[in-house]
């Protein structure tokens, strides 16, 4: 299945995990700050055109024992314990233990095969991804940090022989088009660090960085393909992921262009424009997921039911023709109207086309259901109760939308070489979020002060361009960027007072 970027909710189904994640544990990290593991893999150990990052936490119960494989897997697996004793075990070669991989003096020894080690808090184990086992035989919980990089597969068959309980907290994810990394040797680096208010992590040339936000503002931190802003009010602890080939220059942080020219009233598409009754959507905390991907002719999924749950999606369709049914049923929108699609049922949407799951936690079937390429916009909003994972910057309870009828609506917009859209002041009761789904787009940050503008980022195709709206005010501008034109999508959320409800059946 080709993908230009998957929801979280995807890549954990990819992984065989459940969408239900654990409560948040606590757990004694290796250090405080600094890097927990440093080493050098093989280009080859990497995905090729499309790939994702995911990066966790697992807690393993005393007695449990998982074994994970699914014979498609490329990529690589990374394993950091940070307390308790994790027994572990590789089918095959290239596994390396690095013992004390937080420490000055790593030493590095060969993982056996098909036989279990043992790794103590600062100990890892990196290793091309093949069937493996862990567990914990000890008498405490053992919690350790995983990151899971890999070409996106069908998910495993469950193993028949698990027992015990190992929960996972998703900590951070991207995916989409992986980059062109020459081949030849690779660092890979995990490390704790502080990001000053204000400034800028840059992402490694040539490379990608995937990052968690440990503390500071959760509204204030953006992730982008050049790097990481903090525009919180203080600094931010981060857990950062970085990818860089050995051949690549060194990063620098993006210096601002000069402004586009403004577009004023630049003409939208208006893909999919519903309004959402409150009674099915999340109350209190939420989160949000956003993303694209392209199914190819003959792909197909089936996304199994995880109750109880408080969930809305809502897709549209760019090119090719999908089809998709819901146990709980489907509200379909082709050329403008909207219709109801009974449970069980299936409907086949072309381009301009969107559907709403006013229940997405039910039994749902999505394919290609022509002879070309499908593309398609997924936007998934969940209690946080039942799924954590990122919020793309948008507060659903103190955003004023929790409990209200919300309109959602999906515009497609082209933006041309030199032009912009014009600047615009964040509004935390609207949140908006962007898609980039061709060319590059240059987000611009300008402070309400004397400071002019942060260091712009860049996002590229498949991209997502998280809300944020800094406590101290502010202004964002999109600007086009690069040698092709800028598509862009955009999905806002606004309170519906006085409209309709699209109906439920």
């Amino acid at each position: 299945m080709a993908r230009i970027a998957l929801c979280l909710s995807t890549l954990m189904l990819l992984l065989g995990l459940t969408p239900v994640a654990a409560a948040r544990q606590e757990a004694t990290p290796v250090n405080a700050m600094g890097t927990l593991l440093d080493i050098t893999i093989d280009r080859a150990q990497l995905p090729g055109d499309v790939g994702f990052v995911l990066m966790g936490r697992n807690v393993a119960e005393p007695g449990s024992r998982h074994t994970y494989f699914n014979p498609d897997d490329v990529g690589t697996i990374v394993i950091v314990v940070e307390s308790g004793m994790v027994t572990y075990e590789i089918d095959g070669t290239g596994g390396r233990i690095v013992r004390g991989a937080n420490t000055a003096s790593p030493a590095e020894e060969t993982a056996p095969e098909k036989t279990p080690f043992t790794l103590a808090p600062g100990d890892a184990v990196v290793y091309p991804a093949q069937r493996r086992v862990e567990g914990n035989q000890g008498d405490v919980p053992a919690v350790f940090l995983f990151a899971v990089i890999l070409e996106p597969v069908g998910p495993p068959e469950p193993d028949p022989t698990d027992v015990g309980e190992i929960t996972s907290e998703i900590l951070a994810e991207s995916s989409g088009a992986w980059p062109d990394m020459p081949s030849g040797p690779v660092n890979l680096t995990l490390r704790a660090t502080s990001l000053g208010d204000g400034d800028m992590l840059p992402a490694p040339a040539g490379g990608l960085q995937t990052v968690d936000q440990v503390s500071g503002n959760a509204t204030g931190l953006i992730v982008a393909d050049n790097g990481t802003l903090n525009l919180g009010d203080e600094a931010a602890e981060l857990l950062v992921l970085s990818l860089a080939p050995m051949t690549a220059a060194p990063a620098t942080p993006a210096v601002p262009a000069a402004s586009g020219t403004p577009m004023a009233g630049m003409p939208a598409e208006v893909l999919l424009d519903v309004t959402i009754p409150a009674e099915v959507m999340p109350t209190g905390p939420a989160f949000a997921e956003f993303g694209g991907s392209t199914w190819s002719p003959g792909d197909e999924a089936m996304f199994p039911e995880w109750h109880p749950a408080v969930s809305i999606e809502a897709e549209v369709v760019f090119s090719g023709e999908y089809g998709a049914k819901s146990a709980a049923g489907i509200v379909a929108s082709r050329d403008g109207r909207l219709e109801n699609v009974p449970p069980g049922q299936e409907v086949v949407l072309n381009a301009g086309d969107g559907l709403l799951y006013l229940d997405n936690a039910a039994d749902q079937w999505v394919r290609n259901a022509g002879a070309a390429d499908t593309e398609i916009a997924t936007f998934i909003l969940t209690s946080s109760e039942d799924l954590i994972g990122p919020n793309l910057g948008v507060d659903w309870e103190q955003s004023g939308l929790s409990g209200s009828d919300v309109r959602l609506t999906f515009e497609q917009q082209t933006i041309a070489p030199g032009e912009s859209l014009p600047a615009v002041s964040p509004n935390p009761a609207e949140p908006t979020l962007h898609l980039v789904h061709a060319g590059q787009l240059e987000w611009t940050f300008i402070w309400p002060d004397d400071r002019g503008a942060a260091p712009p980022l860049q996002f590229g195709p498949g991209s997502v361009v998280p809300f944020v709206a800094p406590a101290r005010g502010g202004q964002i501008e999109l600007r086009f960027a690069g040698n092709e034109p800028l598509v862009l999508v955009t999905l806002t959320l606004v309170r519906a007072e006085h409209a309709g409800a699209t109906p439920t059946s």
